[in-house]
């Protein structure tokens, strides 16, 4: 009994000195240089030519869009390029799938009735996380692709293994452009809104209860002498490029066995229509969801739940639930990185005299996020196991201070100056542009105005909760984009404003 607690209290020891987390990527100036993994040649490079377009839908036709054969799309490393879409950082990944499966839960259509007559292809997957690009190509050879693209299956032919310079220097020119006017934008004058996602950790019910979630809008027309306003959903509500979607998961028994199921769907439609979900036996909370990425950690319960594993995934590849790698997103750097701080988190482990073989360490792919103290972290967690396999507590190591998976600006106001201005506050979110704060403390959500880097004490909120609260998701909208919304939060049914 007593080596169980002399255990027991060494777990301690190592959670309260966890709390200086190890930086990584040592200064801050090293994190610049912490990227994805170089690619010397992209899957598809060259020019692309269309040759036929079938409709994505059986029954719909192409006559409309014939005009389109002969359009070009480039692909290369540096460059992505079609129609309206641009990104001078594209990255490819590639699949290898049963075609009919891909097809059918996607675009609801046959590989006969496109004309594909094997079973496995290639798909090549191709994205920037800070434009929102995310689109699938299919490869059906070398000189052949297929590009699914608003409502039509493109067929591709490839013309050259290169593309023009003068393509490379237009595109290179617009976005140049698209920056400048961004730059230029006074913010403080335009409408702002911020979404707060949040996950209630408040059990109800049995231990099989999957964590509640909400979203609150706080909305600032650009008037310094109006307060924001503020509305509450119960559910998770997040601004994607496609819409807004509704984000959860749920734990129940199906066929007599524990479920949980991670969903994601358009908010005008459900999970049967245009929804993506996974269903696993291990509950799962949400830490971190964004426009593109969604991190899990499961939940610990005693009948279903034994390791508390973190994971992150493409939103958009939920349905084959892969998490990702610390290489995928941070280079070989990155995987350097995270094995340099197990390796010290093995040392100091050691010198308490604890058996090393009573630890469970994280893989390169059980990485999450966690919000803290105002900031983003990747984070991943060291646990102990006790003689029948129970968790004491568990040991948690940040990993990466930011990298470009966050839209925030996270160094508006200092953490110092916010537990200066509330002792209690446990988080904070601050607005893009410096406006307001919304502060967490275990009572309640405090919005306040901010005017030259200083907490003001004579305006905003305060929103009661339960003190279980954890921030999930942070998304800011400016313009146009503020105002709408506001406009398509509000008319959903379980809204409420909030007043003082």
């Amino acid at each position: 009994m007593n080596k169980k607690l002399l255990f027991f209290f060494c777990i301690v020891v190592l959670l309260c000195s966890s709390c200086i987390p190890y930086n990584l990527f040592g200064s801050e100036n090293t994190l610049e240089d912490i990227s994805a993994p170089k690619i010397e040649e992209a899957p598809l490079q060259g020019t692309w030519k269309i040759k036929k377009i079938v409709p994505i839908k059986s029954d719909g036709t192409s006559e409309e869009s014939e005009s389109a054969i002969g359009d070009e799309l480039y692909i290369s490393t540096k460059l992505f390029r079609f129609s309206d879409y641009i990104t001078l950082t594209p990255s490819y990944k590639g699949v290898r799938l049963n075609i009919q499966d891909f097809l059918l839960k996607n675009y609801s259509r046959y590989r006969e009735s496109i004309g594909l007559n094997n079973t496995q292809y290639d798909v090549i997957i191709i994205s920037d996380e800070e434009q929102g690009l995310y689109h699938n190509i299919i490869k059906l050879n070398s000189k052949e692709i297929i590009f699914p693209y608003k409502g039509y299956f493109l067929f591709f032919e490839k013309i050259s293994e290169k593309i023009d310079s003068a393509v490379i220097q237009q595109s290179d020119e617009i976005l140049s452009k698209k920056k400048e006017t961004v730059i230029t934008k006074e913010y403080q004058k335009e409408p702002i809104s911020m979404l707060i996602g949040v996950r209630n950790n408040s059990t109800k019910g049995t231990e099989f209860t999957s964590a509640d979630y909400s979203t609150y809008l706080v909305y600032w027309n650009g008037h310094q002498e109006t307060k924001p306003l503020v509305a509450k959903s119960s559910q998770l509500f997040v601004p994607r490029k496609s819409g807004f979607w509704i984000i959860g998961n749920e734990g129940y028994h199906k066929n007599e066995v524990f479920v949980d199921r991670l969903f994601a769907h358009p908010v005008e439609s459900n999970l049967e229509q245009e929804g993506i979900f996974v269903e696993n036996s291990l509950l799962k909370n949400i830490t971190y969801v964004g426009q593109s990425y969604i991190s899990t950690v499961n939940k610990y319960t005693l009948s279903v739940n034994k390791e508390m594993k973190m994971g992150l995934y493409n939103l958009n590849e939920l349905d084959y639930f892969q998490s990702l790698d610390i290489q995928e997103f941070a280079g070989k750097a990155g995987l350097n990185a995270l094995e340099d701080v197990l390796s010290k988190a093995e040392n100091d482990i050691g010198n308490l005299g604890i058996n090393l073989s009573d630890m469970i360490f994280p893989k390169s792919d059980e990485i999450g996020i966690i919000h803290q103290q105002g900031v983003w972290n990747f984070n991943t967690i060291i646990q102990a196991n006790g003689n029948q396999g129970q968790i004491f507590e568990e040991y948690k190591v940040n990993l990466i201070p930011r990298l470009k998976f966050f839209h925030a600006n996270q160094n508006l106001i200092p953490w110092k100056e916010i537990k200066n201005y509330d002792p209690t506050a446990i988080d904070a979110a601050v607005s893009f542009s410096g406006e307001f704060v919304l502060i967490q403390n275990p009572r309640y959500f405090s919005l306040r105005s901010i005017k030259n880097g200083k907490i003001l004490d004579n305006s905003g909120l305060q929103i009661h909760i339960e003190g279980t609260e954890k921030i999930i998701m942070i998304e800011f909208g400016l313009g146009n984009y503020s105002d709408y919304w506001k406009t398509e939060f509000l008319k959903q049914r379980d809204v409420q404003e909030i007043k003082d």
